[in-house]
Parts: C-alpha cells; sequence; structure tokens
C-alpha cells in the first residue's frame, strides 16, 4: 500500500490530506482534501496515482475545503457520512463555506467496507470531534490492522462521546 500525506489547508491550522492507493495498480483514494486542489492533483500526477474515491472524514471546511476542484478534476466518486442532520452552531458556521460542498454519491455506515483492488479498508463512525466523523482501518497484506484517520474527542469529553470514540479505537 502506498500512503501519501500532504499538508493542506490554511496556514494557522494545515491539515493532513492522504492519498492510499494499490502498490500493483496505482488506484486509491483520497482523504480529506482540505485545500490547496492543485496540490492535490500534482501530486496524483506525479505518483502516477488514479483516484477512484474521496473520502472526507467530518464536515469541517479544512477538510473539505478542495472536494469540488479534485472531484472535478479526478472523476471521483465522493463518499461521506450523512451530514444532513447537522444543526445549531455548526451549521451557522459552515454557511460560507457551504459552496465547497458536494452531496455525497456514496454515504458511508459504520462498518462498511471500501475495496480498491487488493486493499479493503473498514469504516468506523467516530463521533467526537464532529457528530459525523468517520476513521478507516485496513489490513495491510497481513500486517497488523492500522488506523489511517481518528476522531478527535477533546472537544466532547463532557457530553460523553469521549467514551465511545474511546471504545471504537480499541
Amino acid at each position: 500500500m502506498i500512503i501519501e500525506s500532504i499538508a493542506v489547508g490554511f496556514p494557522a491550522f494545515p491539515t493532513n490530506c492522504y492519498i492510499v492507493s494499490s502498490e500493483v495498480t496505482r488506484r486509491g483514494m483520497i482523504i480529506d482534501p482540505g485545500a490547496n486542489p492543485e496540490v492535490i492533483i500534482n501530486t496524483l500526477k506525479q505518483t502516477d496515482i488514479k483516484a477512484l474515491l474521496i473520502v472526507v472524514t467530518h464536515r469541517h471546511v479544512d477538510h473539505f475545503g478542495a472536494l469540488r476542484v479534485v472531484k472535478t478534476e479526478t472523476g471521483a466518486e465522493f463518499a461521506a457520512f450523512d451530514t444532513t442532520n447537522i444543526g445549531g452552531w455548526t451549521s451557522a458556521l459552515l454557511l460560507p463555506f457551504l459552496s465547497f460542498w458536494l452531496p455525497p454519491d456514496r454515504l458511508l455506515k459504520d462498518g462498511d467496507t471500501i475495496d480498491i483492488d487488493e486493499l479493503h479498508f473498514s469504516v468506523l463512525h467516530t463521533p467526537g470531534h464532529k457528530c459525523c466523523g468517520n476513521s478507516s482501518t485496513t489490513n495491510d497484506g497481513g500486517k497488523e490492522s492500522s488506523a489511517l484517520q481518528k476522531g478527535q474527542p477533546q472537544n466532547h469529553v463532557a457530553s460523553g462521546l469521549f467514551h465511545q470514540v474511546l471504545e471504537k479505537a480499541i
């Protein structure tokens, strides 16, 4: 498995965007295209990787800011958890950035599998930092399962979600 990590986003708080692909076919997925679509597209070209899927771990603009451009440029399918029930202050904060968001081609659910050639990823619902966060794990050729992205529970410790995130991570 090839994993490319790219720091994208805003100068004050860059976010990691990941390109994960098969070593054999060089087909894979983009995880969290936060910003700087030209950097993401150039990385795909330089590494000769074909993106089949874009996964956004949660609906914060620093994780989906380049979604529309990257999807248009790559033709990749877009997958995310259902975010239609987001309300309150989070929705108000998102209003200026909604033009970057797209309806997912595929809605992810806890326990789903993402298959790209010989790679198989298990989708885990990991609320905490965001209600609709998700993580993926894979068993890379018999090696120990490794987490590709994790929720950040520090903002919701008092709400009881921290315990749910911790149980998912174990």
